[in-house]
């Protein structure tokens, strides 16, 4: 009984009717909180990506700060710590992580640029890797009074003032090693070697003097070597070897970004045509339930009114149901009360216009 009269309640229809809206309603929420979500994925990708470049970019700023100025610390070389390099180190240190991030985000978007991320990573890792080798051979190779230059230094003064060696030949071995120094051409390295070999031969290795010289010679090769691991001057090294894979971080981070831009973009486009769609969709499917359930909902009543106004014009003449009437069978039970009650009021009227005519006779 409970099913049938919700069947055919009128206030049951309407709610039914103003479910149906709601149901279109919550259909369109649940696509723009979607596409929404969707875009918000794309957003954040596009911010990560940025952080990486920001982050990367930042850290090799320090990088460069350490190799022109940074090394020349004297707290460098007495405490193995220096803030430039140290914010390289740290900022490089997270720099993985924050690319595998990106990655994640990269395959939920559907972002085709897996390689170039893993290419990404194995770069950061590289860049990280020269600049702790650059940190290590800037400190042995030293600067002024620490470490190799430091002790070649110490030799050399006291070559020039405690030894029999001669003001022109220390002279001349000064300017060697002071030419390499400045130029870092490797003939001048050969020179000081040839030039410090001959007044070798002139003193005892058992001597002081002699000693002293050896002891010069050998960090003068420590610190060419050192120098020429870094190729501080030179298109091969340490130095320029890092220098290049920030290029190639660079370049292959442009890479990603034109690729990532670009299907980015389509992606935004077609949530962007898939809420338009989806909206314009469920406008011509309210308006068609719209008219559907307006129709539904007042076809009896249109009826009932039609009939009303045949037995009215018919004065009151038309008491017998017609066919049409009979076949009428009303879609609420409103309706039905209704029509039940107009042809309960037609039965009264002809009773009551019968029993006039008859006291009329």
């Amino acid at each position: 009984m409970y099913s049938k009269f919700s069947l055919k309640s009128f206030r049951a229809r309407l709610i039914v009717s103003f479910l149906c809206f709601v149901f279109v309603i919550v259909i369109w929420v649940i696509t723009y909180l979607f596409v929404d979500y969707k875009q918000q994925r794309l957003r954040l990708f596009s911010e990560h990506l940025t952080h990486v470049q920001t982050q990367y970019l930042k850290s090799t700023n320090h990088l460069h700060k350490f190799m022109l100025s940074g090394f020349r610390n004297e707290a460098f070389y007495k405490t193995n710590k220096q803030v430039d390099i140290d914010q390289f180190m740290q900022l490089q240190k997270t720099l993985p992580q924050h690319i595998k991030q990106l990655q994640e985000l990269a395959k939920f978007n559907k972002i085709g640029v897996a390689d170039q991320l893993d290419l990404l990573i194995e770069l950061a890792k590289s860049t990280r890797s020269s600049g702790r080798e650059l940190k290590v051979l800037y400190y042995k190779k030293g600067f002024e009074d620490y470490g190799t230059e430091g002790r070649m230094r110490r030799f050399a003064h006291w070559i020039e003032l405690a030894s029999g060696v001669s003001k022109y030949q220390i002279l001349q071995l000064r300017r060697h090693e002071k030419d390499y120094m400045l130029r870092g051409r490797l003939e001048y390295a050969t020179l000081f070697v040839k030039e410090i070999d001959s007044l070798s031969r002139l003193f005892p290795t058992s001597g002081a003097t002699g000693q002293a010289l050896i002891n010069y010679k050998n960090d003068f090769k420590t610190l060419v070597s050192y120098t020429e691991a870094l190729g501080i001057n030179s298109k091969i090294g340490l130095v320029p070897n890092t220098l290049t894979i920030i290029d190639q971080f660079n370049h292959t981070y442009q890479q990603t970004v034109d690729r990532a831009s670009s299907q980015t973009l389509t992606l935004q486009h077609n949530f962007t045509q898939l809420l338009v769609i989806v909206s314009i969709a469920l406008l011509i499917l309210i308006l068609t339930m719209s008219y559907l359930i307006s129709h539904l909902l007042t076809s009896d009543l249109r009826e009932l009114t039609k009939k009303m106004a045949v037995f009215i014009h018919s004065d009151f003449k038309d008491i017998q149901l017609t066919k049409d009437e009979q076949r009428f069978i009303p879609n609420t039970l409103e309706i039905e009360h209704l029509f039940n009650d107009f042809n309960l009021l037609k039965v009264t009227l002809r009773d009551y216009i019968s029993n006039l005519n008859y006291r009329t006779i």
